[in-house]
């Protein structure tokens, strides 16, 4: 081990900034040997507990043990979190790696919930990624996405439980309910209901922020205890990020599985160690010689592109393009799903009133008493937003952009501007409300613009009636705008043709342009986000008022620009205007 040891203190020694990955290692490695064992100190603290499930060999297991009912589960679980809160590592190893690193600029990934790290470190230098035994969460987050201190509920029940002789009966009252559904409680841990809300996304952003930082420095992937159980969390990551970054180097300290990608073996550390006794043999090293007699690392430093022209880059180098769009888009040329404002009110204020409405979206899905209330909707938004749309600024930026290359939108924007705006190569994922049609598959498809037009004339003159309805041409059936369609079909051209571009250029660095897509969006993010991990050639370049994570392993080849999305996309297409000796 002595050869691997130099090699990390020279690693250390010569790194920029260093982004630790730890998982359960590090606590087994400080003595923290409760977790997994019925050790001494699990059976003095949880004795009654382990006798009743012998099975629940730790309190890990004793978590996911099967409990008689939910008063015994939350006896124990009011036990094992005050026990987390308060027990004492039994070795200084989180203080050890603090000396270590502490000169230097560092970030903390984990997937360790016991906030161990958060003794020792502060909260912004940490990621949590897999959750925190001090937060619950609701038993259904898609209907509470909020997060609740356990503490409080921990304290209560602990006073409770200190003054019965049994200790592994709760009763009803202090077993913990949302205040906003009154649901159960359980804590935010990873499980099939796992809470990926606000805080996730924001610990999430912390560790993007900092790869973005001293990504194009000499930053040390430093791994500590990171099992084979879920290596897609914090190894498999490292390992892509180090391949992608020319001046990253990677270590790896694990008793069982130091192991590394052949890609960056030239560029990989391994011990094959107690964690513990690892660090402490570098500290001591570190100590006897701090100065470094040969850098381990000789590639020299690059500077840090700013992200407009890290865009840049990617946008000008690539081939092709595949551009994605959401509501940030739309909402760029003035139409917003979700906005209760003055064009809302002027443009559907009677029927606001009436039907008590609050947005656009709300508006389009009420489920009115007739066809033609319906369609009085339909048609002031077709109307306005459609018939009479003219290219707007922003399109014509995002021209400018495209340039003759091959390209094909992938978006969730019903309103068909870009077609309309002549960019024919469009994915709409949910369809459109410029075309509707009937029931019957095969029957054609019209164009709904002059029948909106007409209807919202003769609105101005007396009330519609079903007469007044567009209608299909076959079957004199009434038509319904293909996005509010039961099930709204892709064009399998268009498909064909995006399919067509991405085989077409898997192995070239084509850019993907995302322009206001939401960060939970399933049916543009998601598939993309998977397209990036498929093609690693491929660069990401997000534009969006307030953009979310990026996943680890893409944010090497990702340019984020934050802001207003109409602003940075004028300014991309004017530097691609100049000739490149003036930018």
């Amino acid at each position: 081990m002595k050869n691997e040891i130099e090699q990390l203190k020279d690693v250390l020694l010569d790194s920029d900034a260093i982004l630790i990955g730890a998982g359960s290692g590090m606590s087994a490695a400080a003595g923290m040997d409760w977790w997994y064992q019925a050790s001494p100190v699990y059976k003095q603290h949880f004795g009654d507990f382990y006798a009743r499930h012998p099975e629940a060999t730790g309190i890990f297991k004793g978590f996911y043990a099967r409990f008689t009912s939910e008063n015994e589960r939350w006896a124990y679980l009011v036990r094992m979190l005050d026990f987390i809160y308060h027990q004492p590592p039994v070795k200084n190893t989180y203080q050890v790696l603090k000396d270590l690193i502490q000169d230097r600029p560092y970030h903390i990934l984990t997937t360790n919930q016991d906030a161990m790290f958060n003794r020792y470190f502060a909260d912004e230098q940490i990621s949590t990624i897999q959750g925190d035994w001090r937060f619950l969460q609701s038993s259904a987050p898609q209907i509470d996405d909020q997060l609740y201190d356990a503490r409080p509920f921990v304290k209560r029940g602990m006073e409770y439980l200190a003054q019965q002789e049994d200790k592994l009966y709760l009763p009803d009252d202090l077993i913990p309910h949302s205040p906003t559904t009154g649901l159960p409680l359980t804590p935010w841990v990873r499980s099939p209901e796992f809470l990926e809300g606000r805080r996730f996304k924001q610990e999430h952003e912390k560790t993007r922020q900092f790869i973005n930082r001293f990504g194009n420095q000499k930053l040390l992937f430093f791994e500590l205890g990171v099992g084979r159980m879920t290596p897609m969390f914090i190894q498999e990551p490292f390992w892509q990020l180090t391949s992608q970054l020319p001046l990253a180097h990677y270590v790896n300290i694990n008793p069982q599985d130091a192991m590394t990608h052949t890609q960056i073996a030239s560029r990989s550390v391994l011990i094959d160690a107690d964690v513990d006794q690892a660090l402490r043999a570098v500290q001591k090293l570190k100590s006897q010689n701090p100065v470094s007699h040969q850098s381990y690392l000789k590639t020299p430093r690059v500077p840090k592109q700013e992200p407009e022209q890290q865009a840049l880059g990617m946008l000008e180098q690539a081939p092709a393009l595949l551009i994605t769009a959401a509501n940030g888009f739309s909402i760029s040329e003035g139409f917003n799903w979700f906005a209760s404002d003055a064009v809302f009110h002027d443009l559907l204020g009677d029927l606001v009133d009436q039907y008590g409405l609050h947005n656009m979206l709300e508006a389009v899905q009420y489920p009115y008493q007739s066809k033609v209330v319906q369609w009085r909707v339909w048609a002031r938004i077709i109307n306005r937003y459609s018939s009479h749309y003219h290219t707007s600024p922003l399109m014509e930026n995002l021209r400018q952009i495209i340039k003759g290359r091959p390209y094909y939108i992938w978006t969730t924007n019903p309103e068909h501007h870009f077609n309309l705006a002549g960019l024919d190569h469009v994915v709409e994922n949910e369809a459109n409300w410029v075309y509707g049609s009937c029931q019957t598959p095969d029957h054609p498809h019209v164009d709904l613009r002059a029948a909106a037009r007409l209807m919202v004339g003769l609105e101005q003159e007396r009330e519609l009636t079903e007469a007044d309805l567009p209608r299909c041409t076959t079957c004199g059936e009434v038509l319904t705008p293909l996005m509010f369609a039961p099930k709204p079909q892709l064009d399998s051209q268009q498909v064909a043709g995006l399919n067509k571009l991405v085989r077409a250029h898997a192995d070239q660095p084509l850019a993907v342009l995302e322009l206001g897509v939401g960060d939970q969006n399933p049916l543009v993010k998601k598939p993309v986000e998977s397209l990036l991990r498929q093609f690693s050639e491929w660069n990401y370049v997000v534009l969006n008022q307030k953009p979310g994570p990026v996943p680890f392993n893409l944010q090497p080849r990702t340019a984020v620009i934050q802001g207003d999305l109409k602003t940075n996309l004028a300014q991309l297409a004017r530097l691609m205007a100049r000739p490149s000796k003036a930018r």
